[in-house]
């Protein structure tokens, strides 16, 4: 006989009644009118210049000599200095391999020399080598040349639907890594429990965003990753602002962050990952609020995705990819998607969902966004599902663009 039981659903769409919201709108992202607002060219948000904690040829600590052109750190265990010649670290100009390559081997291969003498504020031109042969490197490279192991202060703030049970979620897995690169005072994870289905929650919501946005200030975050792990409504898009009310996207967000969580995260630069079912950003209703309220907060990245039925531990692979190559080692999103995508070719996030990334243009009062499509000439054929059980070669993810 058959045997039938029921258990916890772990995709986060489904349907529900609508709730209108009679709260007045936050003051936009300026002294201006909210239309205006749209049409101003934010300016880009650039993080503060910290020295790094860790070597960024090894990834690991230790007795370190600090580069004098970057941020970055090098173990002195790496090189190794000719004893006869007597180098003054102390008193030398010293550059890591990265700024080397950049300013000395950018069009054709130079030995590395490390110390130079010279004036540090004039031409690395004008600088003359302390040592007479070439210095060699010891050590096997963990990261890129062009990796860092950043040391900015970042705040990861993750908003979860009350009715969500978040074990296991890819964001408490990043946090995991984080902690081990990022010193204790530099690093905060928050995960704030929501309920907005009336307006003394809302109330509530409110006093509480300002108590935890007034204690966090003292950290001097220039860095926020937000993570809303949220339901939609599979038909409209609408996002869930308690366990069996969802309202629009536009009153989700003025009841999510209120004026002063607004204003503790426009001077920063700013991440917003979407952790809900694939109507938020596949209905045109729903994906234009998105699109009005990066402009109007002023988000600097907005990370969303298609699964008709998103679980959030099927994306746990783009998570770790991006706390390494965003967060740790500092990459550009727009120019580092591709290859972390790539990456995860051949786990469940390729056969689950699209990727979309709305980026604010800091050229345009525009949203430019990219939907990133994996393919497969059996699974998915140019994108299109097709339900067939056969194992094939992986393909590229395709690439498309539009601006909101």
């Amino acid at each position: 006989m058959a045997r039938t039981k029921a258990t916890a659903r772990k995709t986060t769409g489904r349907t529900a009644p609508r709730i209108e919201s009679k709260r007045s709108a936050p003051p936009p992202a300026t002294n201006i009118s909210s239309d205006e607002s749209m049409a101003v060219v934010p300016a880009p948000k650039v993080p503060k210049l910290i020295q790094q904690d860790f070597c960024y040829i090894c990834i690991n600590g230790g007795d370190q000599l600090s580069c004098d052109q970057c941020t970055h750190v090098m173990c002195k265990a790496h090189i190794l200095l000719p004893q006869s010649q007597g180098i003054n670290v102390a008193s030398s100009i010293f550059i890591c391999v990265a700024c080397h390559l950049r300013i000395f081997a950018s069009s054709k291969p130079a030995p590395f020399f490390g110390f130079y003498k010279g004036d540090i504020n004039q031409s690395p031109s004008t600088w003359t080598p302390v040592s007479k042969q070439p210095l060699v490197i010891q050590g096997d490279y963990q990261l890129t040349a062009s990796s860092q192991v950043i040391a900015q202060p970042l705040l990861l703030l993750h908003f979860i639907l009350a009715s969500i049970d978040p074990k296991g979620h890819p964001a408490r897995i990043s946090a995991e890594i984080l902690s081990a690169y990022l010193p204790a005072d530099s690093f905060v994870y928050k995960e704030v429990v929501f309920n907005l289905t009336t307006d003394e929650l809302v109330t509530k919501h409110i006093y509480k965003a300002a108590a935890f946005t007034r204690n966090l200030e003292k950290y001097g975050f220039d860095r926020v990753v937000i993570v809303i792990t949220n339901h939609s409504h599979d038909n409209t898009g609408d996002l869930y602002v308690g366990p069996n009310l969802c309202s629009s996207v536009e009153d989700f967000m003025q009841a999510l962050f209120p004026p002063v969580l607004v204003s503790f995260i426009q001077p920063k630069l700013t991440t917003v990952i979407m952790m809900s079912c694939g109507a938020l950003v596949g209905e045109s209703e729903s994906f234009n609020a998105l699109s009005d309220f990066i402009k109007c907060v002023s988000i600097d990245n907005v990370i969303a995705f298609t699964a008709k039925e998103f679980h959030a531990s099927l994306v746990t692979p783009f998570f770790v990819d991006f706390t390494f190559c965003i967060l740790i080692e500092g990459f550009d999103l727009n120019t580092s998607m591709t290859h972390m995508l790539a990456a995860t070719s051949q786990s469940h996030l390729a056969r689950h969902t699209n990727v979309i990334h709305m980026c604010l243009n800091t050229q345009t009062p525009m949203v430019d966004s990219t939907v990133y499509i994996f393919t497969n000439p059996r699974w998915r054929p140019w994108g299109d599902d097709v339900q067939l059980f056969l194992q094939a070669r992986q393909l590229p993810w395709l690439v498309q663009l539009f601006k909101a």
